[in-house]
């Protein structure tokens, strides 16, 4: 079951409307578990477990809060966690799916059927391909620390901030020229810069799937809003 770009983008475009915009809990819940489920329509169901688990949380947080006398520091960092980056959530699950479900070649064809500039299109192409080499490096860099007796768990950044920063950041910092370098060339070497307009081997087109999670978006979203 796959999802076209389109409606990726527009899903993508629309989450921040949950930090301008104020809805009933209920309606907000809706919103959160329908751009959950696209995770589920992936079969990618630890993400979906992750994410609305983290929502949940956040919402226990967000009633728990009033109830509760906390030290200022952990009232300010649960205020954060249940208010700020609770209305962030919808942007970074729309975010990860996106990057987690669509090729570069579904970018090219959408960004060449648009007719968009080719400095553009290559862009894109390279910084697609360049998040998930980061984050291959990533993997990398943290296997060859864990061999090393070397923790890079979340625990040991917030209690070793320059060892992490000299054993983790560095290397990676170092990489990313040579790997947004590498990317541009294999991307020109495609051709993709080329005058004439490239062929797809493959079309990708709007089902009524995509029309379905729009429609859906846009109702949710309208009765929040009249609410």
């Amino acid at each position: 079951m796959t999802i076209d770009l389109r409606t990726k983008l527009f899903l993508l475009l629309s989450a921040p409307l949950l930090m301008f915009v104020n809805v009933t809990m209920f309606i907000e819940c809706l919103i959160i578990f329908l751009y959950c489920s696209l995770f589920l329509m992936t079969k990618d169901y630890k993400w979906f477990v992750f994410f609305f688990g983290l929502y949940l949380i956040q919402v226990g947080l967000y009633y728990l809060l009033p109830m509760v006398s906390w030290p200022p520091f952990i009232s300010f960092t649960f205020s954060f966690i249940a208010i700020g980056l609770r209305q962030m959530m919808l942007s970074i699950i729309s975010g990860a799916f996106l990057l987690k479900t669509t090729s570069i070649s579904e970018w090219l064809f959408l960004l060449n059927k648009w007719r968009l500039p080719k400095g553009m299109t290559i862009a894109v192409a390279v910084m697609v391909r360049f998040v998930s080499t980061i984050i291959y490096d990533y993997q990398i860099i943290k296997q060859s620390m864990a061999i090393r007796g070397i923790d890079i768990s979340i625990i040991a950044m917030l209690k070793h901030p320059l060892r992490t920063f000299e054993y983790m950041i560095m290397p990676i910092l170092m990489n990313t020229s040579f790997t947004a370098r590498d990317l541009t060339i294999s991307v020109l070497t495609k051709g993709i810069n080329g005058s004439t307009r490239p062929t797809s081997y493959r079309t990708y087109n709007m089902s009524m799937l995509d029309w379905l999670l729009i429609d859906l978006v846009i109702v949710l979203w309208t009765g929040g809003i009249l609410i």
